[in-house]
């Protein structure tokens, strides 16, 4: 039996779209692994009880928040307590050194800093491009979710020898069916009705572009004036961002229409976006980069049609054919023709729908049990 200390500080950013692939991934792997031993270190008390307590699991608390002290002290003295084989850093970070006897595997999730500085403060993005290139180093192995990430490491000097492509996985939370009281709860919470609303789904950041989705709407809610539109996801920190949202809203007269629901943290409350998308419209998603990009898949799990941009990994996430140039006549005519034509809209979901076989976390998850098997045998 051979022991992995996971790293779960990610936890801690609830909603955020790391701390929902790390539930979805562990939740796969102790259940389909009995034969080693998890050790699960996280900062969340709240996710002590959501892991089954079997005899392979093993979950430590630690108060610790900052990322330097959790990267270099706490992991590496909990992995040397309890004599674990490997570490998983699944968060794009890992220990500033190399630990006697122990493997590194490492979760590297884009290059934001690189592709779109001006996203976060030139701190941040030398913290990460810093912290990324140790990993690189330390590391035994890197998994990157998208051939545009690796591409985009190697372009940094990593090295495609350590690099493992593997996609993340749809939680079937997306693909289940809820009953009627629990959607209707749900629309009456943020006071919808079904099918008379668009919805895009991720924090409100000039990468996720809801100022293209709200040009957009402006245009479709003349010809569609019942037509609502709602933003998932927590709220911006980019004060000038956000204010420019409000003041186009207001611009456009578009207030009373817009719905933003906030952080809605899909490892707590599962069927609430899965409700909000399959009972939308149409799902809009006019990213201008993504190191993946899961809402889309999760939309096209929920058998909403999507509108996506071309940017990042997107095309090869979702296929040539699933994709727009960000040109916003091509958006307001494709929107038009998903809204007016029924047989056009149906077609679209069933092609869309094709592509869930690739992201299904119960065989994702294979592949990540034989890669802790084979780094620790090495």
């Amino acid at each position: 039996m051979s022991k992995y200390l996971i790293d779960c500080r990610a936890f801690i950013n609830e909603g955020s779209s790391i701390s929902v692939y790390l539930y979805n991934l562990l939740t796969e792997i102790l259940k389909n692994d009995k034969k080693n031993e998890y050790i699960l270190v996280l900062n969340n008390k709240e996710y002590i009880p959501k892991f089954d307590k079997s005899k392979n699991i093993k979950i430590i608390y630690s108060k610790v928040k900052n990322n330097i002290l959790w990267d270099n002290f706490v992991i590496p003295y909990y992995a040397i307590k309890t004599n674990s084989s490997l570490i998983f850093y699944p968060k794009g970070s890992t220990c500033w050194f190399r630990i006697p006897r122990k493997k590194i595997i490492v979760t590297i999730h884009g290059m934001i800093y690189k592709i779109q500085p001006e996203i976060h403060s030139k701190l941040e993005n030398f913290y990460w491009r810093i912290v990324g290139k140790i990993a690189s180093l330390v590391s035994n192995r890197i998994i990157v979710v998208s051939n545009r990430d690796k591409t985009d490491l190697i372009s940094e000097g990593y090295n495609p020898k350590k690099m493992q492509i593997i996609p993340i996985g749809l939680s079937s939370t997306f693909l289940e069916k809820y009953p009627q009281e629990k959607v209707n709860d749900t629309l009456k919470k943020y006071e919808l009705s079904k099918k008379k609303y668009l919805i895009q789904v991720g924090h409100l950041t000039k990468k996720k572009n809801q100022e293209f989705t709200l040009n957009l709407y402006n245009n479709l809610v003349k010809k569609y004036p019942n037509l609502k539109l709602v933003f998932v996801g927590g709220d911006s920190t980019d004060k000038e961002y956000a204010n420019k949202l409000v003041l186009l809203i207001k611009k456009f007269g578009l207030k009373g229409r817009i719905i933003f629901t906030g952080a809605i943290d899909q490892n707590k409350s599962k069927e609430i976006i899965p409700i909000l998308l399959r009972n939308s419209s149409l799902f809009i998603f006019p990213s201008t980069y993504e190191g993946f990009g899961m809402p889309p898949v999760e939309a096209i799990g929920s058998k909403t049609p999507v509108l996506s941009s071309n940017k990042g990994s997107l095309p090869e996430v979702l296929g040539k054919e699933n994709i727009l140039e960000l040109e916003l006549s091509l958006w307001i005519d494709e929107a038009t023709k998903i809204l007016k034509d029924k047989d056009y809209r149906n077609t679209l979901i069933i092609r869309q729908s094709k592509l869930i076989e690739k992201y299904k976390w119960s065989e994702i998850s294979k592949i990540y049990i034989r890669i802790l098997k084979e780094e620790c045998k090495k």
